[in-house]
Order: C-alpha cells, then sequence, then structure tokens
C-alpha cells in the first residue's frame, strides 16, 4: 500500500487543475472551449520513481505496515470481500471514519480506526471479518 493518497492527491486533484486551467487559456486565445477527462490511473503511474530512487541510493525501504499511509492503521487499509475481490478503505478523518462506523452498523469502531499495536490488529480483524461477510460489488 502506498504512503500517500496517490488517486486523491496526484491522480485527481492536481492534473485535473493542470487540465481545467489549459482549457481556459485555450478558450480565451481560440474561443472554443473543451471536455477534460482525467485517468487518474494513469497520471499516478509515474510517482513511483521517489520511492525507487531512494531505494536504489541505499536508503531505507519503506516497509508495509509501518506507517500511516502504508497499513499501519485499521482505518487506512485493505480488506478481502466474500467474493476474493479486495476493498480499500481510507478513513483516516475522524468525520470519514465515523461515517464509516454509522453506515456499517459498528458504533463500537468509533475511536478505533487509528489503534496500533495488539488494540489496532483486533480492529483490524474485527474489519477483516465485516468486509469478509459481502462482495466487493456490495460493498
Amino acid at each position: 500500500m502506498p504512503g500517500v493518497q496517490i488517486a486523491s492527491l496526484a491522480g485527481g486533484a492536481y492534473p485535473a487543475l493542470v487540465s481545467l486551467l489549459e482549457a481556459v487559456v485555450a478558450r480565451d486565445a481560440s474561443g472554443v472551449g473543451r471536455a477534460i477527462e482525467i485517468s487518474m490511473r494513469d497520471q499516478v503511474q509515474g510517482l513511483l520513481a521517489p520511492s525507487l530512487a531512494v531505494e536504489a541510493a541505499g536508503g531505507e525501504r519503506l516497509r508495509a505496515g509501518e506507517t500511516l499511509l502504508g497499513g499501519a492503521v485499521p482505518a487506512y487499509g485493505i480488506y478481502r470481500c466474500a467474493d476474493g475481490k479486495q476493498m480499500a478503505l481510507a478513513a483516516l478523518e475522524p468525520k470519514f471514519w465515523q461515517a464509516f462506523c454509522e453506515r456499517v452498523g459498528h458504533p463500537e469502531f468509533l475511536g478505533r480506526g487509528l489503534e496500533r499495536g495488539a488494540s489496532g490488529e483486533a480492529m483490524r480483524e474485527a474489519l477483516s471479518t465485516l468486509f469478509a461477510e459481502q462482495s466487493q460489488a456490495a460493498w
């Protein structure tokens, strides 16, 4: 799991802003507008370069499960569904974690999304059990 919200930040917001500004400049010059389409996946592929460069230069390798955005907390992880497919949960902010807990009917999960250690593992196991109850499409 990457240690940054790749699709949200670098794959969506930045390319959309650049494309929008480009379209405005072109419209001002030509008088013709245009549609903008952004493929988040296409935008993020080159973002592995910094991590690969640090490792190649002998720097410390980012280890899965040891960083906030790399799987260290239950609220930001990948979970297997009943059909064997996976579901990403990215509810780091309290309002998103609260909305998730309410929507899935588990108010007892409130306040536990950022736990680490044994309590974090227990929460992750509870989430694994929850996600395994339904298919990815149902989630």
